[in-house]
């Protein structure tokens, strides 16, 4: 457990890696299909006991599923507002041939550690610029279409029981996939911190060799 955390503290995306491995353990392997209709199937037992609430149960589960998609949107608009960090990415790797050339102005004691600094700040925003796009990409998310209701006058169950059936299994599928969203927003947010952080102790190491050699002391 203890060597678990450390990886986790080390390397932010194997968290939600793990997580996510749990998650699909627990499905089983099913198809989506199959899961789909389990979930279905679940539900539709649960909202037959509860017909004398049919009115209130529908009006919380229109408005849960409109919260799960305006949570969906939040972490899907934090994802895109991470894409800035290709650009910083490629600023910091037009520096790094700067840092490690034998004519720069760096003392051989402080290119080193400015450009492994550099380079770590690099990896670090570049793989958060993946997983963000992961965040978009990942999984199906459910919400009323026609198609839903075309299957429900087919199947001859276009009633209010119906309606609230689809509603919160929808709202059940939907659950794992903001999961999923948020764990990889989570690791997004720790990876371009570490890199900015990265990339300001670059800086200072700069600045302060440059005042050590300028002072005579390296």
């Amino acid at each position: 457990m203890e060597m678990r955390k450390l990886l986790y503290m080390i390397w932010p995306p194997h968290e939600a890696n793990h997580a996510h491995a749990i998650m699909d353990l627990r499905n089983c392997g099913d198809g989506e299909d199959a899961r789909w209709n389990g979930v279905l199937e679940r539900v539709r037992k649960t909202v037959s006991e509860k017909n004398d609430e049919s009115g209130a149960i529908e009006e919380m589960a229109k408005e849960i599923q409109e919260s799960e998609t305006k949570r969906k949107e939040v972490l899907e608009n934090k994802a895109a507002a991470f894409f800035g960090g290709l650009g910083v990415a490629i600023s910091v790797l037009s520096i790094i041939p700067a840092v490690f050339a034998t004519g720069g102005r760096m003392t051989p004691l402080v290119s080193p550690v400015v450009g492994v600094a550099y380079l770590l700040a690099q990896i670090h925003l570049l793989v958060a610029v993946a997983y963000s796009i992961k965040v978009r990409k990942i999984g199906v998310f459910r919400r009323p279409c026609a198609e839903n209701l075309l299957d429900m006058l087919r199947e001859g169950r276009d009633n209010i029981s119906e309606r609230i059936t689809i509603r919160i299994a929808q709202v059940k599928w939907n659950e794992d996939v903001l999961i999923r969203k948020a764990n990889y927003i989570h690791a997004v947010e720790k990876l371009f911190l570490r890199g900015l952080s990265l990339i300001a102790f670059g800086a200072v190491v700069s600045v302060l060799g440059e005042i050590g050699k300028m002072l005579g002391w390296l």
